[in-house]
């Protein structure tokens, strides 16, 4: 095998192409200003040139902190796979002094700015939930949506987690299937192959116990019972979630039949998004006084970056009482 295939599955598809995006706007913002480029043989940048580069994407291309460190490792990446030294770093394998005072200096500057996407609380899925049962869509678009809303709020799950990006991105060996879901009378068992916080793609097995499987059971059951007649039973490795095209179900479609049930409900569709369901779940927890490490442990965290999203909830007292 090459050494640029080892690094190409160094990383995960929808990260990939995060990169290969970023490295596209550097190469951009390199012709602009008038450096030449080859994609055989790279240009050396210095640190000055990077921190140009975050400039341009702070100015003209208005990009939030994280963005900016997104494409700084496409950088990095696209540079590694050729065979370079690390430009993020110094010879003695340090980072860029001056070019991390710089994205301090941004991410103090944008600190202050509040993030957008609201948090969907127990309180909210419940009343798109019992929404889509006066007929939305139609019956079998109306049970799918439903069934991800449920599995996204009680698994914490990313979007990227159960929806794909383009139909021919989906994977049988990655993307969620038929044979990830197993149906017991006392549990539900997801069985997560791609995570984000995976890399050598081990998957784990999210468990789902007690009162939370009474929803996710029901929803499951019901969606699969549905899907059977209309499409029929299926293969183990057909996607989990396809839409009435038979197509795996895409993140677009996902957020498109979202902002439409949201906006049905009297609720601004533009301030939630598909992370809303994971920060709406870790919100519920925390105010329903499940300990932080729990809700680390549920949401499959690695970081504290979980603290964001424990956010005051006016409408919730208790999510384990109501449920």
């Amino acid at each position: 095998m090459k050494q640029s295939n080892n690094y190409g599955h160094a990383v995960a598809n929808t990260t990939r192409s995060l990169y290969n995006i970023g490295f596209s706007h550097f190469v951009r913002f390199l012709l602009l200003n008038g450096i030449p480029y080859n994609s055989h043989d790279l240009p050396l940048i210095s640190e000055d040139v990077l921190i140009y580069f975050v400039a341009h994407c702070f100015k003209v291309l208005k990009l939030i902190h994280t963005s900016m460190k997104i494409y700084l490792c496409g950088i990095r990446h696209a540079y590694l796979k050729s065979g370079y030294h690390n430009p993020l770093e110094t010879p003695h394998g340090e980072f860029l002094p001056r070019l991390t005072l710089i994205l301090k200096s941004v991410k103090r500057i944008q600190g202050s700015q509040n993030r957008t996407g609201l948090s969907i609380n127990f309180l909210i899925l419940q009343e798109i939930c019992l929404r889509m049962r006066k007929c939305v869509f139609d019956k079998y678009i109306d049970c799918l949506i439903e069934t991800t809303f449920i599995v996204a709020f009680f698994s914490f799950l990313r979007c990227g987690e159960f929806t794909v990006m383009n139909v021919d991105k989906f994977d049988p060996l990655t993307s969620l299937c038929i044979s990830d879901i197993i149906l017991k009378t006392d549990y539900t068992i997801l069985r997560l192959k791609n995570l984000k916080t995976d890399p050598f793609r081990k998957g784990i097995d999210i468990k789902l116990l007690k009162k939370i499987t009474l929803f996710v059971l029901f929803g499951f059951k019901r969606y699969l019972s549905i899907r059977h007649s209309e499409f029929g039973i299926g293969f183990p490795s057909d996607p989990l979630f396809i839409t009435g095209k038979r197509e795996a179900l895409t993140r677009q479609f996902f957020l498109v039949k979202l902002k439409n049930i949201l906006e049905l409900c009297g609720y601004d569709p533009n301030l939630y998004n598909g992370h809303s369901f994971r920060s709406g779940a870790a919100t519920s927890a925390g105010k329903a006084r499940v300990e932080d490490h729990m809700i680390k442990v549920l949401g499959r965290w690695k970081s504290d970056s979980y603290c964001r999203y424990i956010k005051i909830s006016q409408l919730l007292s208790n999510m384990l009482n109501k449920v």
